[in-house]
């Protein structure tokens, strides 16, 4: 490859290791979805807004980048920023974590602009850190950036739904479990980080005691589940319930006065489980580098079981709200009616806030395929951008 014949792009086999690529072309890998395509222009003046932090030239995320420009030969100007844009074949993962943090696929999927096929492209298959394939080291690293971003985003929008619907009550918080959740999700974005810098996890971050603090609150918060579901059951098909009923519900088996804990714990719980998501990626990212070249389709067995079980559970989730929203709350004495409506209020929009669909970021293609663009300057420091519509 010389300056006289540039390349529009180069296609890196997902899985390098798996079979002989003898006789394979990039077009072919592109074709079975078993190859990753980088492609580049040079990075105009403005670029759209960045997402996270920079990394620096040294990370492991600018090295391979680095290494798959540097074949490019004449087709890359080493003296200014270049625009990268990452398409891969594992949108599936990501389809899978909407359910599982209880969002949308609204929004999701990007307006069509692929490679078209008179484009010159070149098959690398050059090998990256720790003997890993460049494919799936760069494959694992976008898959990480993109539950990220939208695990994330999806998080924020569904606690703003949920607390909109609080007013209603005063909400009585659980300090020690809310200072669990926090170091979890800190811990998770180090470790993302780290991930992206130097393709580990070094223990001082703390992830293990992070995701063992991670599975105690959402073992707790399912234990009330269990019992506000059980206690759903029990409710009359038809009529009304009594307040005082009402209220022992939400009370989960507690003190009666529990029941004003019942909009600050279903937030819990779904947080919760959104962290457990995003840990699973992350962990799940880190074991499958330990698996060499087949780390792509091991990271999605590794993540298919943990992510269908919580988006089960966000569904249980959203029946029990409706459930208990959809009998009337009913009251005996006067000075109990403006309670019981409080009740009534607080429960109806709670099922609206549980049940509404926040939007995705743009970072998948109609075939499923996801999309990570970034910007590389002339010393090595990424930027990766914030998703928009192609």
């Amino acid at each position: 490859m010389t300056d006289r014949e540039p390349i529009d792009g180069v296609v890196i086999p997902t899985e390098p290791g798996a079979r002989s690529l003898v006789g394979d072309d990039a077009w072919r890998l592109l074709f079975e979805d078993r190859g990753l395509l980088l492609t580049w222009t040079e990075a105009p003046h403005s670029t759209g807004d960045a997402w996270g932090t920079a990394l620096r030239g040294a990370s492991a995320l600018s090295q391979q980048l680095g290494a798959v420009l540097s074949q490019a030969g004449g087709a890359v100007d080493a003296s200014s920023s270049v625009l990268c844009r990452l398409e891969l074949p594992t949108g599936s993962t990501l389809r899978d974590l909407v359910p599982a943090v209880g969002g949308g696929f609204r929004g999701l999927v990007r307006d069509s602009r692929g490679i078209n096929g008179h484009a010159r492209l070149h098959l690398h298959t050059g090998r990256a850190a720790a003997g890993v394939g460049l494919g799936p080291l760069m494959g694992l690293l976008a898959v990480q950036v993109g539950t990220e971003m939208l695990a994330r985003h999806q998080q924020e929008q569904k606690l703003t739904y949920i607390a909109e619907s609080v007013a209603a009550l005063r909400q009585a918080r659980e300090d020690d479990m809310e200072a669990r959740l926090g170091s979890v999700e800190a811990a998770l974005g180090e470790a993302s980080a780290a991930m992206l810098d130097r393709v580990s996890i070094p223990s001082s971050i703390g992830l293990g005691a992070a995701r063992t603090n991670l599975r105690e609150v959402k073992g707790r918060t399912l234990i009330w589940l269990d019992k506000w579901e059980e206690a759903a059951r029990q409710l009359p098909a038809t009529g009304g319930v009594d307040a005082g009923r009402m209220q022992d519900v939400l009370a989960a088996g507690g003190p009666r006065e529990d029941h004003r804990r019942f909009p600050h714990r279903i937030a819990m719980l779904y947080r919760a489980l959104s962290l457990d998501s995003r840990a699973l990626v992350i962990t799940g990212a880190e074991a499958a580098l330990e698996n060499g070249d087949h780390s792509l389709p091991h990271l999605h067995e590794v993540l298919a079981r943990g992510l269908q079980e919580n988006a089960a559970i966000q569904d249980r989730l959203k029946k029990l709200v409706w459930d208990l929203a959809a009998p009337p709350i009913t009251y005996t004495f006067p000075w109990e009616g403006s309670e019981a409506m409080a009740l009534d209020r607080m429960l109806s929009s709670m099922a609206t806030g549980i049940s509404r669909l926040p939007d995705a970021p743009a970072l998948l293609t109609e075939r499923n395929r996801q999309v990570l663009e970034l910007v590389r300057r002339p010393d090595g420091e990424v930027r990766v951008l914030a998703p928009r519509a192609a």
